[in-house]
């Protein structure tokens, strides 16, 4: 990827939308990006289903949804799958501690990057730029 359009899409306002159950996940992502991408904003939920309320009234407003694939009740699968039906406009991101063959063949036809945690912040929000940016070619 060239220098510049990285550097284009990171310093573009972005819309995010974070859905994690680990708050302190949560917190520490909103807080860098706070402090580092003044120009992306951050709308985090621990509750998936606070998440898909937000999706139904307000998702004509993300641009971009990273998602915890394994949370309680609602699998990030059934989100992400949920947003590439509602707003497939949006670039969904799965994030995930543990890689197995469900993990891999659900995120395979419902996200456009699945990252394993743990990841740096700097190296996410440069996944969520190329991310971008290829949806954009």
């Amino acid at each position: 990827m060239e220098p510049s359009a990285t550097t284009d899409i990171l310093s573009r306002p972005l819309r995010i939308l974070h859905i994690d159950d680990d708050r302190t996940v949560v917190r520490l992502f909103r807080d860098y990006i706070h402090e580092v991408q003044s120009v992306w904003s951050v709308v985090s939920f621990t509750e998936p289903h606070r998440a898909v309320q937000f999706l139904r009234g307000r998702g004509a407003e993300v641009d971009v949804m990273l998602c915890d694939v394994r949370m309680p009740r609602v699998s990030g699968i059934e989100l992400l799958q949920l947003v590439a039906t509602l707003h497939p406009r949006i670039v969904r991101i799965s994030i995930s501690g543990m890689i197995d063959g469900y993990t891999l063949r659900g995120t395979d036809r419902t996200a456009e990057v699945s990252v394993c945690k743990p990841i740096r912040h700097a190296q996410l929000c440069a996944t969520i730029a190329e991310a971008v940016r290829a949806r954009q070619m």
